[in-house]
């Protein structure tokens, strides 16, 4: 009765082994690697100029007021001029180029010239002596 026994877990060894040796014979999935992510394109953008302590472009993600957009972008205490911002809006339909006085915003909570940034915009803080259609001080 032991020799059975022993045959049986001799097979039992030779069939795992035998199992083992084909798996490893067998042929392995080739492994993929993901494709490379393409960089993306960069999102909506706006720039702030002038008079400011980090001019330069931002990412726009809406709802974002010319107030706010300014003030991100740390106008100069010393020049900066918030009742001389221009607003550069190069829309091909109806291009908008204006000079804003925000400095009601301060003096009488008037927020009526605060509008809203579209992406593309191009906000310039001027100073006092800048004529508004120019980017150079008097």
């Amino acid at each position: 009765m032991i020799l059975p026994s022993l045959v049986q877990r001799a097979l039992l060894l030779v069939w795992v082994l035998a199992g083992l040796g084909l798996a490893a014979c067998r042929a392995t999935p080739d492994v993929q690697q993901p494709p490379p992510v393409a960089p993306r394109e960069p999102g909506p953008t706006y720039s702030v100029v002038g008079l400011v302590e980090n001019p330069g472009t931002q990412s726009f993600h809406g709802d974002l007021t010319l107030f706010e957009a300014i003030m991100q972008a740390k106008p100069k205490s010393d020049s900066g001029n918030l009742g001389r911002v221009r607003l550069i809006r190069a829309d091909p339909r109806d291009p908008f180029d204006q000079c804003i006085d925000l400095s009601g915003l301060f003096t009488r909570g008037d927020s009526t010239f605060n509008v809203h940034v579209h992406a593309g915009d191009v906000i310039d803080v001027q100073s006092p002596t800048q004529d508004p259609g120019s980017s150079t001080p008097r």
